[in-house]
């Protein structure tokens, strides 16, 4: 474990005291992982009237608060306070004038404040990991909690069938993934220095099967724009030290998506499935501006079956849009945008079939903020990267009906690694060995890479590997290539380790170095 504080805080927002009397700190939770390097500092016109006990409700609007209170002489935020908050959305906003309705009801006119006006000092980074339930969907009738943990579809219940005309003996079947984490970082040194730094990374999956019988044929094409596709929301509640942040994450997406496919006898099924680990976001420093973060590395595979000899081909392309948007209290931040594609190729002869799946990755970054949390101005400035674009699989494979002496070949492995050699002695070879690349040998089950070998082999063995062990497709990128710790902690899996150097965080080395800067250097 690196030696840093760390701290579990909750998705929670109970156990508020007066400011005299800090709340205890929340029951722990997987989800949020806080680091506090230094503990906040408030402006002296902050006040955190959740913290009144007093207190039973917050109505939030766009223009004014209304305090609810359990009797009369409450103390109300007067006129110039900076209120933050978290019930009804989360709010942070600057006092202009207070309504009394009654002697228990209060509305405060205000306008939307800043982080400056808030906090004095503070530097905090938060790492989310959405757990099961966590999500809520939006934008269709009602809402339901996602259960599907935090790994989703985001395209449930896509309208193929209405889009294609799908015809007896047709299927279409299309998949996006997306198992994301969250990173944030916000510092305010004595209100004069300021940065933010926001990503979003994990994995990205895009999948499509396409199945036709003999005479009928696929051709389709449609796209549907993100504002008939549900969203996705999740909130973050955590408190550092006393003072209580929310963090509101949204997701949406749109679709593009081809198919075709066609076969002279039988049925055919085609599949391809492309997919990239990545990690994109925007940081911004006083003096400097917005800079882009990104990286990305790519895994993918393709199959294709047949009922019978047959000639046959099967295209398909999927282009879905990803949009991701942050905000901090009611402070709407950076946009997102990721813009994941997949296109498979896939052509059968009587006895052999071979097919590539391509790919590209790109990401937008908007980091206008349309309500700031700094009181800077910010200039409308867009990055536009190119994370990923080529090839991400070719391979082949051989019917049954042609098989060499009844050797079984695996139609689901790339071409160079088909007719697997015998391990000497007769024993059965590894069978994690088909794995050519490090990204792919650590998507498959109980497989990881050596590096100092440069070979996928099964978890059993990792005793025989004399270097490091790599089992997570995060921990595959090189980063000893980067000199200096700027360049070093600007790639999204890297961190800089004084005297040592650059180092993967998913690498022991990085776990053991006590001083491990992942995100920024100094401080």
């Amino acid at each position: 474990m690196r030696a840093r504080l760390i701290v579990l805080v909750a998705l929670a927002t109970t156990g508020l005291a007066c400011k005299s009397d800090p709340p205890a700190t929340p029951p722990p939770t997987d989800e949020t992982i806080l680091e506090v390097l230094r503990p906040p500092v408030l402006t002296e016109a902050a006040v955190l009237p959740e913290q009144d006990a007093r207190l039973i409700d917050v109505d939030v609007l766009e223009g004014s608060l209304v305090f609810t209170y359990d009797g009369p002489n409450a103390r109300v935020p007067e006129v110039g306070a900076v209120v933050a908050g978290v019930r009804d959305g989360g709010y942070l906003r600057r006092v202009l004038a207070v309504d009394a309705r009654s002697d228990r009801q209060f509305a405060l006119t205000t306008e939307h404040a800043y982080l400056v006006d808030l906090f004095e000092d503070v530097h905090f980074r938060a790492r989310f990991e959405p757990a099961r339930g966590s999500w809520v969907e939006t934008g269709v009738v009602g809402a339901r909690s996602d259960a599907l943990g935090g790994t989703f579809n985001l395209i449930d219940d896509l309208p193929i069938s209405e889009q294609c005309g799908i015809a007896p003996g047709q299927n279409l079947e299309v998949k996006l993934e997306l198992t994301p984490t969250f990173d944030a970082e916000i510092d305010v040194f004595r209100r004069t220095q300021r940065r933010m730094r926001v990503e979003v990374g994990g994995d990205v999956k895009v999948s499509v099967e396409a199945k036709s019988g003999a005479g009928i044929g696929i051709n389709c094409e449609f796209e549907i724009p993100a504002d008939r596709l549900p969203s996705r929301e999740f909130t973050n509640v955590f408190f550092v030290g006393f003072v209580p942040v929310i963090v509101t994450h949204e997701i949406g997406a749109e679709v593009k998506f081809t198919a075709g496919a066609s076969v002279s006898a039988g049925e055919v099924t085609g599949t391809a499935e492309g997919g990239f680990g990545f990690r994109v976001g925007v940081d911004y420093q006083q003096g400097v501006g917005w800079s882009p973060i990104g990286t990305a590395n790519r895994f993918g595979s393709a199959n294709l079956e047949l009922t019978e000899q047959a000639t046959a081909t099967v295209t398909a392309g999927f282009e879905p849009g990803i949009a991701y948007t942050l905000k901090v209290y009611d402070a709407a931040g950076p946009e997102i945008s990721l813009s994941p594609s997949v296109e498979g190729e896939l052509t059968a002869t009587l006895c052999t079939w071979e097919g590539t799946v391509t790919g590209a990755f790109t990401a937008s970054l908007a980091p206008k903020l349309e309500v700031p949390v700094f009181d800077v101005s910010l200039l409308e400035v867009n990055f536009d990267l190119e994370l990923f674009s080529g090839e991400i699989w070719t391979g082949g494979g051989t019917f049954p009906w042609c098989e060499d002496g009844g050797m079984e070949v695996d139609a689901g492995m790339p071409e160079s690694d088909a007719g697997m050699p015998e391990s000497d002695g007769g024993m059965e070879t590894d069978p994690c060995a088909v794995h050519a690349t490090c990204e792919t040998c650590n998507r498959a089950e109980g497989c990881g890479f050596c590096r100092s070998s440069g070979q996928c082999t099964s978890d059993s063995r990792r005793g025989e590997c004399g270097g490091d062990w790599l089992d997570e497709p995060n921990s595959c990128p090189d980063c000893s290539g980067f000199g200096s710790c700027d360049a070093c902690v600007r790639n999204g899996f890297c961190g800089w380790c004084p005297g040592m150097g650059c180092l993967n965080d998913s690498t022991d080395a990085a776990r053991m170095c006590a001083g491990y800067q992942p995100a920024s250097c100094g401080g």
